[in-house]
């Protein structure tokens, strides 16, 4: 059997709720609306929302991610795949599809790779 030549989906993050804010990972680069060529780098990104209004009240950025042009946009893309808490419930752990890991301070909004 020949190995498949597309990525399969990506298992990307659930979003985790605590005291009224919702958390939530996400890919983004610039806008494309058909440029020609894309743009070469992305960013993942933890935002934080108010759950009721859906209001972003923070974001603060995991990683960047560098395109090969001479590759396919959705081969490269890296996501976050797990969030959660943890036990204290002041820092919100992250950890992308590569396994590397991140904890964001949710008083500061540093992050730091763990």
């Amino acid at each position: 059997m020949r190995p498949a030549k597309k990525r399969a989906a990506p298992i990307q993050a659930k979003p985790v709720i605590f005291k009224g804010v919702k958390y939530e990972a996400m890919l983004w680069s610039e806008p494309t609306w058909g440029s020609d060529p894309l743009p070469d780098t992305a960013a993942a990104f933890v935002v934080a929302m108010h759950v009721d209004s859906g209001a972003e009240l923070w974001r603060a950025k995991l990683y960047d991610i560098l395109f090969d042009p001479e590759m396919e946009r959705d081969k490269q893309e890296i996501y976050v795949e797990h969030l959660s808490l943890n036990l204290t419930r002041r820092k919100l752990k992250a950890q992308d599809e590569r396994g590397r890991r991140y904890v964001i301070d949710l008083a500061s909004h540093a992050v730091q790779a763990a």
